[in-house]
């Protein structure tokens, strides 16, 4: 009897609304695509006029999905339109810092103030597509970061680990998170809510800026079970190079 080979052929769904992936879920699945990555389901910065792929990498708040691909129900309208065809749901997922707003404001409290009076001036939309936690609170405080200072030495682990990616000198950076309990409850409290929407993946953002301890705190044993989980590393190059040999060279 022959063996019957099985592929996921995944379907990077790079910035794509959700709206727009429901609208092609038929063309998805005929076409052959078992599983679609979709860009970071959570709070991120919207505007009217757009805003940039990269701002979807800059969380603001985990405990809704509301930023310029769409909101927690057309998400769950797209998970759903997806998992009736038999097509997976991955997601990436950006654990290693908070979106940069040294431009409007001088805190690392999130979600910011101009967030926390969306929520107020409309509790009602808010509450609808909350996915947990409350939102009458902040998520993250000061205390939830390390200090503040820029990656320079990229062939530096510990640096690459704890510093900020920044966009040269002038740039204070993306806010790193820190291993608080606080964090990692927060973090796999926004990982179980996205597996009992139907999400079946998990693909890790800038993975190789997270610490091995802080990777297994948030991704037990029980959060993995069933789920298909990869990461992003991004080197400047391949075998023997020293990058390579630091991020992903096989232990």
């Amino acid at each position: 009897m022959q063996q019957a080979n099985f592929s996921n052929v995944v379907l990077h769904a790079f910035d794509w609304p959700y709206e727009l992936v429901k609208q092609r879920a038929n063309t998805i699945k005929e076409v052959g695509y078992a599983s679609v990555l979709v860009s970071p389901p959570f709070k991120s910065l919207k505007k009217e006029q757009g805003t940039p792929w990269w701002q979807r990498y800059q969380p603001q708040d985990y405990r809704v999905i509301d930023n310029q691909l769409g909101d927690t129900d057309s998400f769950k309208s797209m998970v759903n339109s997806l998992s009736a065809l038999g097509v997976n749901v991955y997601v990436d997922v950006v654990f290693n810092h908070m979106a940069n707003e040294s431009d409007i404001r001088a805190s690392l409290h999130y979600p910011g103030e101009r967030e926390q009076n969306e929520y107020k001036t409309r509790p009602e939309h808010y509450q609808k597509i909350r996915l947990f936690g409350e939102l009458e609170k902040p998520l993250f405080s000061e205390s939830d970061f390390v200090e503040a200072f820029g990656i320079e030495d990229w062939h530096d682990p510990w640096e690459v680990q704890n510093g900020r990616i920044t966009g040269g000198k002038s740039d204070p950076g993306l806010p790193t998170l820190k291993v608080t309990d606080r964090v990692v409850e927060a973090q796999q409290s926004y990982l179980k809510a996205l597996k009992n929407l139907g999400v079946k993946g998990f693909r890790v953002d800038a993975a190789k800026h997270m610490t091995l301890e802080h990777l297994e705190k948030v991704w037990t044993k029980k959060i993995c079970s069933d789920m298909h989980i990869f990461g992003e590393i991004i080197t400047d190059g391949g075998a023997d190079n020293p990058e390579y040999d630091l991020f992903l060279e096989p232990s």
